[in-house]
Protein backbone atom coordinates (compact mmCIF):
# COMPACT_ATOMS: atom_id res chain seq x y z
CA UNK A 1 0.00 0.00 0.00
CA UNK A 2 3.06 2.40 1.07
CA UNK A 3 4.74 1.71 -2.26
CA UNK A 4 1.40 2.98 -4.26
CA UNK A 5 0.60 5.99 -2.31
CA UNK A 6 4.43 6.51 -2.82
CA UNK A 7 4.60 6.08 -6.52
CA UNK A 8 1.45 8.06 -7.39
CA UNK A 9 2.36 10.77 -5.45
CA UNK A 10 6.16 10.84 -7.83
CA UNK A 11 3.74 10.85 -10.74
CA UNK A 12 2.57 14.66 -9.69
CA UNK A 13 5.72 15.82 -7.78
CA UNK A 14 7.78 18.82 -9.00
CA UNK A 15 10.90 16.55 -7.49
CA UNK A 16 11.26 13.02 -5.83
CA UNK A 17 13.92 12.37 -3.11
CA UNK A 18 14.76 8.57 -2.84
CA UNK A 19 16.22 8.31 1.13
CA UNK A 20 18.10 5.52 2.16
CA UNK A 21 19.47 4.23 5.61
CA UNK A 22 23.47 4.49 5.18
CA UNK A 23 24.03 2.14 8.58
CA UNK A 24 21.53 -0.76 6.31
CA UNK A 25 22.67 -2.64 3.27
CA UNK A 26 20.31 -1.90 0.64
CA UNK A 27 17.33 -3.89 0.41
CA UNK A 28 15.22 -5.23 -2.61
CA UNK A 29 12.56 -2.54 -2.07
CA UNK A 30 15.15 0.04 -1.77
CA UNK A 31 16.58 -1.62 -5.09
CA UNK A 32 13.11 -1.17 -6.76
CA UNK A 33 12.58 2.05 -5.61
CA UNK A 34 16.14 3.23 -6.83
CA UNK A 35 15.44 2.01 -10.38
CA UNK A 36 11.79 3.23 -10.31
CA UNK A 37 12.99 6.97 -9.47
CA UNK A 38 12.99 8.26 -12.78
CA UNK A 39 16.77 11.00 -13.20
CA UNK A 40 15.72 13.87 -12.02
CA UNK A 41 15.10 11.92 -8.48
CA UNK A 42 17.67 13.05 -5.93
CA UNK A 43 19.29 9.94 -3.85
CA UNK A 44 19.75 10.96 0.08
CA UNK A 45 21.92 9.30 2.00
CA UNK A 46 20.69 9.81 5.32
CA UNK A 47 22.82 8.75 8.68
CA UNK A 48 26.35 9.21 7.47
CA UNK A 49 27.39 9.73 11.05
CA UNK A 50 27.29 6.02 11.50
CA UNK A 51 29.19 3.64 9.71
CA UNK A 52 28.08 2.82 6.19
CA UNK A 53 26.68 -0.66 5.32
CA UNK A 54 25.99 0.59 2.08
CA UNK A 55 28.15 -0.51 -0.99
CA UNK A 56 29.34 2.75 -2.38
CA UNK A 57 29.32 0.69 -6.27
CA UNK A 58 25.44 0.99 -5.97
CA UNK A 59 25.24 4.33 -5.37
CA UNK A 60 28.34 5.68 -7.69
CA UNK A 61 25.68 5.73 -11.16
CA UNK A 62 24.28 8.32 -9.52
CA UNK A 63 26.98 11.06 -9.18
CA UNK A 64 26.04 14.52 -8.33
CA UNK A 65 21.92 13.18 -7.96
CA UNK A 66 23.32 11.14 -4.88
CA UNK A 67 23.76 13.60 -1.49
CA UNK A 68 24.88 12.47 2.01
CA UNK A 69 23.69 13.34 5.09
CA UNK A 70 22.99 13.20 8.86
CA UNK A 71 20.23 14.43 10.11
CA UNK A 72 21.05 13.97 13.84
CA UNK A 73 24.02 16.20 13.27
CA UNK A 74 22.75 18.38 10.30
CA UNK A 75 25.79 17.44 7.67
CA UNK A 76 24.98 17.54 3.88
CA UNK A 77 21.72 19.56 5.04
CA UNK A 78 22.85 22.99 2.95
CA UNK A 79 23.96 20.81 0.24
CA UNK A 80 20.16 19.04 -0.20
CA UNK A 81 18.72 22.17 0.48
CA UNK A 82 20.92 23.58 -2.12
CA UNK A 83 20.56 21.09 -4.87
CA UNK A 84 16.67 20.76 -4.27
CA UNK A 85 16.25 24.30 -4.94
CA UNK A 86 18.31 23.35 -8.30
CA UNK A 87 16.02 20.72 -9.43
CA UNK A 88 13.16 22.68 -8.95
CA UNK A 89 13.04 25.94 -10.91
CA UNK A 90 10.09 25.95 -12.48
CA UNK A 91 8.36 24.90 -9.77
CA UNK A 92 9.32 27.50 -7.54
CA UNK A 93 9.01 30.12 -10.27
CA UNK A 94 5.02 29.34 -9.85
CA UNK A 95 4.84 29.01 -6.50
CA UNK A 96 3.84 32.82 -5.62
CA UNK A 97 5.19 35.39 -3.89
Amino acid sequence: EGMRRAREAQAVSALTLVVLDNSQPLTHDDTAILEQAGPTALVVINKTDLPSALESSVLAGFGDRACAVSARTSGGLNALRTRMVSATPSALSNSGP
